[in-house]
């Protein structure tokens, strides 16, 4: 099972058996999700039937050159605060370039939010909060995950070298 929830697979509960409803558990990006994960079971399926259709809108709008910004529900219920990459990690696989992700998450969703004058990239006089990763996110989003120094307001506030 370890191994299953490092590669984001669908898991079935051990017993062998076909998933039935509400026994399916699904693991993404390590994180166990769904009904085991406190979900209720209507809305686990409703999500299932919808997530092609999501993916589909998704490539859609970014066809159409659709302004497209990255978030998270973070801070509602089953949504932790935390890193951003799971999200960036679903706009690489619906089709988004690395970068292209990179730049919906801060000078794109500065822009929109009506921040580009104080944050969102890198240049004199806007507030610029750094860090470096182990990896080139580039060619695997999931190196965002792997932070080595941040600095913030020009201080070193992590540093994991």
């Amino acid at each position: 099972m370890e191994r299953t929830i490092l590669t984001g697979a669908m898991l079935i509960d051990g017993s062998g058996a076909p998933p039935a409803a509400g026994r399916a558990v699904v693991v993404e990006n390590g994180r166990i999700t769904g009904v085991a994960a406190g979900i209720p079971e209507f809305a686990v399926r409703k999500s299932l039937d919808v997530r092609d259709r999501h993916v589909e809108s998704f490539q859609m709008a970014m066809r159409l050159g659709v302004t497209i910004t990255a978030g998270t529900d973070a801070g509602t219920p089953l949504n932790a605060h935390g890193s951003m990459v799971p999200e960036l990690e679903l706009m690489v696989k619906a089709g988004m370039a690395p970068l292209a992700a990179i730049h919906a998450a801060t000078a794109t969703a500065a822009r929109v939010l009506g921040l580009e004058d104080e944050t969102g990239r890198i240049a004199p006089g806007l507030a610029a909060d750094l860090l470096a990763v182990a990896g080139n996110p580039a060619e695997r989003i999931q190196a965002l995950d792997e932070v080595r120094p941040v600095v913030a307001q020009g201080r070193t506030i992590v540093n994991r070298t």
